[in-house]
């Protein structure tokens, strides 16, 4: 209803006559010196708003308010005595307030009362509201709001101004288009939402400290705490997302309240557990979050949490509810321990609920997780330092989280062990040994026997003797991991070893490998030694060398042989190798020497050794050898005396030997009498009946003889044949 005079109305058409015309300091005169109603008061001041010009001069306008509304002038005169002073100095407003008043008003009034709404002007007469509402007027007309620099001295406007006119300036430079009036009609969550769209990773900081804060300090902070709720529904990636959420409460951690900055802590912490994956991006985030928010004045909190609540589908709001998202340091802290386990995880892909939930699967499936831990990062391990970092990272994981808890010392102990010999890592397995006694040591039998299957494996892949290299090296560090229950293990690197510092071979022109050795070796190992010897001339003068060498290869050996057999064997051996070599010397001391210190019984099996010292010739030797001759026959004597009676034949090719030096010796006029031979030696009384016998009385010749020969002994020495056979007539089987 109208309850505005015919003066007030007039007053009021005059004022939007002069407002067109930017006549400020006659309508403060006027509206100054008349006492107006509120309500006519209220219709000047749309009526100024609406009709003054766009982007006029900034301190007219407000000045111009501030007058009409602070008046300095007490001193009112009538408002028709106020009005008639207007027309007689601006005669065309005798028109304008002329006929048809009323209607002409009510038009005025219904539209300026309208675009006042539009531009938000307080009902309440204020400076401040018209500044904002005028404000709001230019910006309509053109999507810049640089110009809006009025000087109100109010604190409404002042707050207004930083908070909203301000931020949405700044935005103008990322493009933003929207005007106060729109602005102003959303929502706050919806304005915030607007504001937030602009932060990317690279604007974040800038966005935050520009428009958000006074944003939200104009309105409250309760918004963006509203807001991070609804952010694990956000459709922008995770990393830009999690970036974005660490620059937003490192920025407000330092300017909120207590009671907000706990409310922050809170939805922070329930954002990080609800993350449905995870970057290494958002592992660095949120650790840079963290590392702010601890030092924040928070609670300190109790150590402990309970999680047996159902976390499935959880959402952030349900998360914010337990006591692991509670604002304070301990549960800082206990998201730290989730963020670290959850890196070492990285690979696995598993989110901060699945670590949750990790923790109290069962042992099956955290077995399961650490399986895959492994078998996904291996493959990316290039170095023995890599490979000692992971070690010492998974124990680390083991000893300080729950994530393993269900898993037996023991058994992850075994696993890790496992899959450090599957991929060679001796060096390392060793360097973790001290950790793994950290852990509860493992079963030392069990240990040593997955070595020593390892050792061999590794032998049988080994293409040479040199164990500084490839898979006899590895076989070599297994050797310094596994106990004493496996010696011949050592054994077989001490044969390897041994035999890479001599000319050796199993077939011609083949590199011999380990495993070919090993075989051979299992098999008769005298083989190996005396392929050492016709390789090696010189290696007789090693017997002990070769003694300590066979002892390992029987070690080795599926047939064992006694510590005598051995020896004796690898003397006559060593004889015969100094005889291929024409050093009888050396032969003819090895015999006697193992005539004295053994038995007839231990002698007997190897009777062809002596048989050839004693048969031995020397292209070297002069036509008369007396002196050698004497010593073979004295071989070849006492040869006859390691004979069983049962071996007439071989006692015959003997005697036939001796006989034929006896001979020589006679022609020689060096005769030696068998008679005072058989004294000085104590010969028994059955050499001396063999003796007799003669030749003939045995019924068999010299070329029987050695054919029974070969057929009673193990085997004709390939020294002897290879060697002697230009000395004695030998020749090599067919």
């Amino acid at each position: 209803m109208n309850t505005m005079s015919d003066t007030e109305q007039k007053l009021c058409l005059a004022v939007s006559w002069l407002a067109s015309q930017l006549l400020t300091d006659d309508i403060a005169t006027a509206i100054a010196s008349s006492q107006l109603s509120d309500d006519t008061l209220a219709v000047i001041l749309a009526t100024l708003l609406v009709m003054i010009p766009e982007f006029s001069d900034a301190d007219a306008v407000t000045g111009l308010v501030n007058t009409i509304l602070s008046p300095s002038n007490t001193d009112y005169v009538d408002t028709e005595e106020a009005l008639g002073m207007l027309i007689t100095r601006h005669p065309e407003l005798s028109t304008v307030c002329g006929s048809h008043t009323y209607s002409r008003f009510n038009a005025l009034r219904t539209y300026v009362t309208a675009e006042a709404e539009l531009l938000k002007l307080s009902s309440s007469p204020s400076s401040a509201g018209f500044a904002k509402a005028y404000i709001r007027k230019n910006n309509l007309l053109v999507h810049d709001l640089r110009f809006s620099t009025f000087a109100v001295p109010q604190l409404e406007f002042d707050t207004w101004q930083q908070g909203i006119v301000a931020p949405l300036t700044w935005l103008q430079q990322l493009s933003s288009n929207i005007s106060l009036v729109e602005f102003e009609s959303l929502s706050e969550s919806d304005a915030f939402d607007y504001l937030v769209s602009f932060v990317t990773e690279a604007n974040v900081d800038a966005v935050c400290e520009n428009v958000l804060n006074p944003y939200l300090r104009y309105t409250t902070y309760q918004i963006l705490i509203n807001w991070l709720f609804q952010q694990e529904r956000s459709t922008s990636s995770l990393e830009t997302k999690y970036h974005i959420l660490k620059s937003l409460v490192v920025f407000f951690a330092t300017r909120l309240l207590l009671e907000d900055l706990e409310k922050l802590v809170n939805v922070f912490l329930s954002l990080c557990y609800c993350c449905p994956s995870v970057s290494l991006p958002i592992f660095l985030s949120i650790k840079e979050t963290l590392a702010v928010l601890s030092d924040l004045n928070l609670p300190q909190g109790k150590p402990g949490f309970e999680t047996s609540q159902t976390l499935e589908n959880a959402t952030v709001f349900d998360f914010s509810q337990l006591g692991i998202c509670q604002p304070t340091k301990v549960s800082i802290k206990h998201l730290s321990t989730v963020i670290e386990t959850a890196e070492q995880l990285y690979l696995n892909n598993l989110s901060f609920m699945d670590i949750l939930h990790l923790s109290s699967a069962t042992a099956e499936q955290q077995m399961l997780q650490l399986e895959t831990l492994f078998s996904r990062t291996v493959p990316q391990i290039t170095s023995a330092k890599d490979w000692t970092a992971f070690v010492s990272s998974t124990y680390r994981l083991y000893s300080h989280s729950q994530i393993f808890s269900q898993i037996k010392r023991e058994d992850f102990n075994w696993y890790v062990f496992q899959t450090l010999v599957t991929h060679q890592q001796y060096t390392v397995l060793e360097a973790s040994r001290s950790s793994i006694a950290q852990l509860g040591e493992l079963d030392s039998q069990r240990v040593s026997k997955e070595l020593a299957s390892r050792f061999w494996l590794e032998v049988e892949q080994a293409t040479n003797l040199n164990s500084s290299l490839s898979h006899l090296s590895s076989a070599k560090l297994i050797l310094r991991l596994m106990g004493d229950e496996y010696p011949h293990c050592k054994s077989a690197m001490t044969v390897f070893d041994t035999l890479k510092n001599f000319k050796f071979h199993l077939e011609k022109n083949v590199p011999v490998t380990p495993y070919a050795l090993l075989k051979q070796i299992r098999a008769n190992y005298f083989v190996v030694l005396e392929r050492i010897l016709e390789l090696n001339s010189k290696s007789y003068y090693a017997p002990e060398k070769l003694k300590r060498l066979s002892y390992e290869m029987d070690a080795i050996s599926v047939n064992h042989r006694t510590t005598v057999e051995q020896d004796l064997r690898l003397m006559t051996l060593c004889a015969e190798s100094a005889l291929a070599d024409d050093n009888f010397k050396y032969a003819y001391n090895f015999a006697t020497k193992l005539l004295k210190e053994h038995s007839k019984e231990e002698l007997h099996p190897f009777w062809l050794t002596f048989y050839q010292v004693g048969r031995y010739t020397s292209p070297s030797w002069s036509e008369e050898v007396r002196e050698i001759w004497q010593q073979q026959l004295e071989v070849l004597s006492q040869t006859l005396l390691l004979l069983p009676d049962n071996q007439l034949e071989i006692k015959k090719l003997v005697l036939d030997q001796w006989y034929t030096l006896n001979a020589r010796l006679r022609e020689t006029g060096q005769n030696l009498s068998l008679n005072e031979e058989r004294a000085e030696k104590g010969l028994e009384k059955r050499f001396t009946a063999a003796l007799a016998s003669g030749v003939k009385e045995l019924g068999i010749d010299r070329k029987h003889a050695l054919q029974a020969a070969n057929d009673t002994t193990e085997k004709v020495s390939n020294l002897l044949v290879s060697g002697l056979g230009w000395a004695i007539g030998a020749t090599p089987p067919a």
